[in-house]
């Protein structure tokens, strides 16, 4: 009986995957390679979208490349495996293209719409790992007791808008002799930062920690006061969800997709974008206002 019983099961274990492979990998595949030029030609369609699109331009392989690519995967394996295997790997890359592109915001949503009219898209905010609870009793740096501090964190291109970010601190600054504010990240537009600061005279007042890891830079936000990152054109930036897990009060545009979630006036505030005037307002608001950036903080977490 158990000779019966465990041939039964082995037959089960074989048929059960030959069975889904004929029902449905099989089919699918020869569906999905049959429409080879529409995947192309939708894979190129995105490649065209995002290249003017600051970090996404630097996509530089071409769709039969890529088709290629994953074809000679089969090469690594025995013959046999090898089809199966590039047969996988074309399914893999066709649903990426056609049905798995991660939309994370109602903006993008919205991008993604107008560039695929006949796409089913659906919006899956990004989540984050937050901050871990040891980070909280980590004290502040020397340089930074009895500092009220502005921090902002990103890679330094255009549409970030920190030279714009300096500016709004610089009309604040006076006013709060003790507030700071500090910068992490780097990039293209470094020289322009740098500049900025020169200009307002504001050498001792912002610091550019240049980049940092992952860890430091949660650790950076919970040392910080307020948030703020006020470029514009945002898809989503899951650096404000992670800067909200450390009940920062956020500062940003309100063009962005980070808008699904935060609300101006619950969770900080959200601004026109590249309005300098009032950028400088909600720092004043929130550097002059202990209890509402508390406040903030906690519904933000």
């Amino acid at each position: 009986m158990a000779s019966i019983t465990l041939i039964f099961v082995s037959l089960l274990i074989i048929a059960v995957p030959l069975w889904l492979m004929m029902e449905y990998l099989i089919p699918q595949a020869a569906a999905l390679l049959e429409n080879r030029d529409l995947i192309i030609n939708r894979f190129e369609q995105l490649k065209n979208w995002m290249a003017d699109k600051p970090l996404l331009n630097r996509i530089d392989m071409s769709s039969d490349a890529l088709f290629q690519w994953v074809q000679r995967a089969g090469s690594y394996v025995p013959v046999i495996l090898g089809s199966v295997a590039s047969m996988l790997a074309n399914i893999v890359v066709a649903f990426f293209v056609l049905y798995f592109m991660q939309i994370n915001s109602k903006r993008m949503e919205k991008s993604i719409g107008s560039l695929f009219p006949d796409a089913r898209t659906c919006t899956i905010h990004s989540g984050v790992e937050g901050v871990a609870p040891a980070m909280w009793s980590v004290p502040r740096p020397r340089e930074l007791e009895g500092k009220t501090v502005v921090l902002s964190v990103g890679v330094f291109y255009e549409r970030k808008g920190f030279p714009l970010l300096v500016e709004a601190f610089a009309r604040v600054a006076p006013k709060y002799p003790n507030a700071v504010l500090r910068i992490a990240g780097d990039g293209e537009t470094r020289v322009g930062v740098e500049e900025a600061i020169v200009r307002y005279g504001l050498q001792n007042r912002v610091e550019l920690l240049g980049f940092q890891p992952y860890e430091r830079v949660l650790q950076e936000m919970v040392w910080a006061d307020v948030f703020a990152l006020i470029g514009w054109d945002e898809p989503f930036a899951t650096v404000f969800m992670e800067a909200m897990s450390a009940k920062c009060p956020i500062i940003c545009a309100n063009d962005g997709g980070v808008n699904d979630l935060l609300r101006d006036g619950i969770h900080g505030r959200a601004l026109p974008p590249r309005d300098k005037d009032e950028a400088a307002a909600a720092l004043d608001q929130l550097l002059g206002n202990v209890a509402e950036r508390e406040r903030m903080g906690r519904a933000a977490s």
